[in-house]
């Protein structure tokens, strides 16, 4: 069997990996993790992005766990044009089980951030591939 995806970065509480048949960054949180841990993950998919040349990635937040209000803001401000810059101009984002971990999802995603890069959120990572795919 031919392995599609290659792990690039992982630790307890992300997995980053690139997919080789869509040609994009997954990043699959399994977990929370600490406000110095979650700014390091992002500084890795930055990195990553750009040493890929990721212009789609795919955001698997379902086990992600509640964001901080600073880590919220950090991401709006630092990360995500960061990682447009880096390279990243489309993103399907599968959101969390929990209502909290959602409702970080939505304080984070706003029109700043749409302007930056193309954005779709789906509940189930089956059909957040496929639109990658052929986007």
């Amino acid at each position: 069997m031919v392995q599609t995806s290659e792990v690039l970065f992982e630790n307890r509480s992300i997995t980053l990996a690139w997919d080789h048949k869509g040609q994009f960054l997954h990043v699959e949180w399994k977990g929370f993790a600490n406000n110095e841990g979650y700014r390091e993950i992002l500084l890795k998919q930055i990195e990553l992005t750009r040493e890929k040349r990721a212009r789609r990635i795919l955001y698997d937040l379902r086990n992600m766990g509640v964001v901080s209000r600073d880590n919220q803001a950090y991401t709006n401000e630092e990360y995500f044009p960061a990682v447009s810059r880096a390279g990243n101009k489309v993103a399907a984002i599968v959101v969390p089980e929990n209502v909290f971990g959602e409702m970080s999802v939505s304080a984070i995603m706003g029109a700043r951030n749409e302007a930056l890069f193309q954005a779709q959120i789906f509940d189930d990572p089956g059909p957040a591939k496929a639109w990658l795919e052929k986007t």
